[in-house]
C-alpha cells in the first residue's frame, strides 16, 4: 500500500539521510586559513541538523499529502504527465 505510514516515515528518512551525507561536506564543514600555510576546519553541526530535519519534515508533509490524494486525481495527473 503506497500510503501506508511505515513506507512514508521510511521514505522522508532516506531523504533525510541523503540530506545528511551531501550537507556533510557543503554545510557541516568550514574551512579556513588558520596561520601561515594551514587551514582550519570548523563543524557547523547546529545548521546542518536543521537543514536535516527541514528536509525530513517537508518529504513527510509531501508524502502524506500525496497518500491523502483521491486515486482518480493521481490518474488524472499521471495521464496529463503522459
Amino acid at each position: 500500500m503506497p500510503g501506508a505510514p511505515l513506507a512514508i516515515v521510511r521514505d522522508a528518512g532516506l531523504a533525510a539521510l541523503v540530506a545528511l551525507v551531501l550537507g556533510i561536506p557543503l554545510i557541516g564543514l568550514r574551512v579556513f586559513p588558520g596561520g601561515p600555510g594551514a587551514l582550519q576546519v570548523e563543524g557547523r553541526w547546529t545548521a546542518l541538523a536543521i537543514g536535516v530535519a527541514a528536509v525530513f519534515a517537508g518529504r513527510l508533509v509531501l508524502s502524506v499529502l500525496r497518500a491523502r490524494r483521491p486515486a482518480a486525481a493521481r490518474r488524472r495527473a499521471a495521464a496529463a504527465a503522459a
